[in-house]
């Protein structure tokens, strides 16, 4: 008796560390939302500003009408700007949420956001000010309510040197629309990743939510642009960039396998507000990513002449390899250039451009009007998969003995590289 009694507790002490530990991989993740590349980055993308005349909202191809507006804002000095969304599939503008600005020329701008897309301006509750030069807005998906995509804006505070180029590089893009004085823009990041630490079996990880399809909501969707997980061990500090990071994320769904402290473990569910996460243990196979540290063995790459040339040849003459990802609609891309340009002429280099989103057209314009010397690819889905690039510009610099040495946003990180060696 007393043996099937011990035997009795044995099996309920399993039974209870069991629970326990199924109990441990259910996370709740709150609405930390950050920046992709540290909170302390400088990196930010210029919201363009546009004169209101007539009551008419006009984006790159579209023009609409304003349905209303609150009356104290009728026949005042008005300017509009537009915001990537694509949770609100009703939205008058497709993608894009549209937004105006009363005193966009003060020190204390009122913004009035069309929240529901349908350019009313009177149903979208209060305006919001700037607090210390920066705000944080949220856009609510438009079939899970409690979920929202977020910004934080911020001045341009531009110079005033940089201030004309910049505007006419964009009154290109937006024929039929008045551009106000670059100096009055505003700047937005994409706070696109929900950090959240948490114990597994009390060791500390941390688990990343990429908001990529820029929705509101977390989703399984293996297109360049999809949504991404990435679970990895220790505590992440939110202020470091987390690109490098984000670069191993997984699409959401059962196949997303991470090794933690010598276990794998999958996912079994998650909420589409991203607040809900359930993991498993399994034997699935984790994928093989690229990063710093790997070793490239063979590269192929098509150029937009029509020729194709090999890792062998770049790395001839004990020379590095700079792959250069961006595209000729790319701000930052083109605003780094010379600094790649600076790199190319130490001669202890050879780029490679690979320009997504664009045509062979695009890349021979773009080539001619900035005198690049280097020859240039179109993306593709090898190019792009076998560095996990999820953000332009992004830079991999591979050493002659084919290891890659740098992953980078920042062309002057490069720079500083190559000119010590």
């Amino acid at each position: 008796m007393r043996a099937i009694y011990s035997l009795l507790i044995n099996l309920f002490l399993v039974f209870c560390v069991n629970i326990l530990n199924a109990q441990n991989l259910k996370f709740k993740i709150s609405n930390n939302y950050v920046i992709p590349f540290g909170n302390n980055t400088d990196l930010v993308s210029f919201n363009p500003l546009f004169k209101l005349n007539s009551n008419a909202v006009v984006n790159k191809t579209e023009r609409k009408s304003i349905k209303r507006l609150p009356a104290h804002l009728k026949g005042t000095d008005l300017v509009y700007g537009f915001l990537f969304f694509k949770g609100n599939s009703v939205s008058e503008f497709d993608n894009e949420i549209t937004f105006i600005v009363k005193n966009y020329n003060s020190n204390t701008p009122e913004i009035f956001i069309d929240k529901n897309g349908n350019l009313d301006f009177t149903d979208d509750g209060s305006p919001i000010t700037f607090e210390n030069d920066e705000l944080i807005v949220g856009l609510e998906n438009q079939s899970h309510k409690a979920s929202a995509y977020h910004y934080k804006l911020g001045k341009s505070n531009i110079a005033s040197n940089n201030a004309s180029n910049l505007k006419n590089r964009f009154a290109s893009k937006y024929p039929n629309s008045e551009i106000v004085d670059a100096k009055f823009w505003l700047t937005n990041q994409r706070l696109s990743v929900k950090l959240s630490h948490q114990t597994l079996n009390n060791k500390p990880i941390t688990i990343l939510l990429n908001d990529a399809s820029t929705d509101g909501i977390y989703t399984f969707d293996t297109s360049d642009f999809g949504d991404r997980i990435v679970i990895t061990e220790g505590h992440l500090d939110s202020n470091k960039d987390l690109n490098a990071v984000l670069r191993l994320g997984e699409p959401i769904d059962k196949n997303a396998v991470f090794m933690l402290y010598g276990k794998k473990y999958g996912i079994k569910h998650i909420n589409p507000q991203g607040s809900g996460l359930e993991l498993e243990e399994t034997n699935v196979r984790t994928r093989i990513k690229t990063k710093v540290g790997s070793k490239v063995t063979n590269l192929d790459v098509e150029l937009i002449d029509g020729s194709t040339v090999n890792l062998n040849d770049f790395l001839a003459n004990n020379k590095f390899l700079l792959l250069d990802y961006g595209g000729s609609w790319c701000g930052g891309c083109i605003m780094q250039k010379p600094t790649i340009k600076e790199v190319f002429k130490t001669n202890k280099v050879n780029i490679v451009g690979v320009f997504d989103h664009d045509t062979k057209t695009s890349v021979a314009n773009y080539v001619k009007k900035h005198n690049i010397k280097w020859p240039v690819a179109l993306m593709t889905p090898k190019l792009k998969s076998m560095f996990s690039i999820n953000a332009y510009p992004t830079y991999v610099l591979i050493a002659p003995n084919r290891k890659i040495v740098m992953i980078d946003l920042k062309s002057e990180n490069i720079l500083e590289y190559i000119n010590k060696k």
